[in-house]
């Protein structure tokens, strides 16, 4: 699995190995692109670099895990528009932390634009959740088997 850390002067990938001011994939057996973050011709900058690894994620994902579910909650939400990202940021790290609140992080996430929309209910209830814990578990699982 990639993961990917930045810091203000720093750019850490894991599961990828620096060759000459370009960053592969390590992994066998998988498709090997080459980006060149940093100055130079052409540079592929961090924030298309991360567009592209979350895009390469959610294509990967089938549509009818838990995994794809949430997501598609996640997109029906919306957010006041001073809404800061680092507090979005903190609300999913929270759920990620502790999956058995699930129930209350979704009215949470509803909640965002102080409105709780149709989109959000309907995705809400697309979820099917009977059983929180079980639901984040598949999820957990679902995530392991990502093949990226």
């Amino acid at each position: 699995m990639l993961r990917l850390h930045t810091t203000i002067d720093s750019v850490i990938i894991e599961g990828m190995q620096r060759k000459s001011g370009y960053f592969h994939l390590a992994q066998k057996n998988t498709y090997v692109s080459t980006l060149k973050l940093g100055r130079g011709k052409d540079p592929m900058k961090l924030d298309k670099f991360v567009l592209a690894q979350n895009m390469a994620f959610l294509i990967s994902i089938p549509p009818e895990t838990n995994l794809a579910k949430l997501f598609s909650f996640c997109l029906a939400t919306k957010a006041r528009k001073n809404t800061a990202g680092t507090d979005i940021l903190k609300i999913t790290c929270e759920l990620m932390e502790n999956p058995s609140n699930l129930p209350y992080w979704t009215q949470d996430v509803m909640g965002l634009d102080l409105d709780y929309s149709s989109e959000e209910w309907k995705a809400l209830g697309e979820m099917g959740i009977q059983d929180a814990e079980d639901f984040m578990a598949t999820l957990s699982q679902e995530l392991e088997n990502l093949s990226l």
